[in-house]
């Protein structure tokens, strides 16, 4: 019983000194990639050498997303229920990557690119149960539009409140 457990725990270990081994040596490739000048500021903050190449994914995630969006906005203004669909759609996609890849160098990043992905999801889902109440009247539309104006000044706030302290941090 007890070689078991030594050998299980001489495995583990073997495991733990691997991973230690291939976590250094991702490290390493990472500091050797050379960005261009121009580009650089683009991938600040990004992991540059990852197994799917999650700094040009995140980069094109976002072009995409934006690109989908303005398309919603000006093709479907007729349909908000489609267009809340499709965007919530593209906002699980982006909201999956981010937990999956985490693409930042910061893992405090990442938790707040998982917090703004949450709270976009969940403004969509709540547009899309509010784009089907077919007979809203005038008050309840600029209720609703105040919301829209809370809800994203509560993201700016959230964010310029997480910057401050992650700044506060380096100094």
């Amino acid at each position: 019983m007890k070689d078991a457990l030594a050998g299980e725990e001489s495995l583990a270990q073997t495991f733990a000194e691997k991973m230690q081994r291939e976590a250094r040596i991702k490290l390493r490739l990472e500091d050797s990639v050379a960005v261009n000048k121009r580009y650089a500021t683009v991938f600040a903050g990004l992991k540059l050498n990852t197994e799917h190449n999650s700094a040009l994914v995140e980069l094109l995630l976002f072009l995409l997303r934006r690109t989908i969006f303005a398309a919603v906005v000006v093709f479907l203004p007729e349909a908000p229920l489609v267009a809340a669909m499709i965007m919530l759609a593209t906002s699980l996609c982006v909201l999956a990557f981010t937990i999956v890849e985490q693409p930042w160098k910061d893992p405090a990043i990442n938790k707040l690119a998982v917090i703004n992905e949450a709270f976009i999801h969940g403004f969509l889902v709540v547009a899309m149960g509010c784009s089907g109440v077919e007979h809203l009247d005038s008050q309840s539309n600029e209720l609703f539009g105040w919301g829209i104006i809370v809800f994203v000044c509560l993201m700016m706030h959230v964010n310029v409140v997480f910057m401050m302290a992650e700044a506060y941090k380096h100094v």
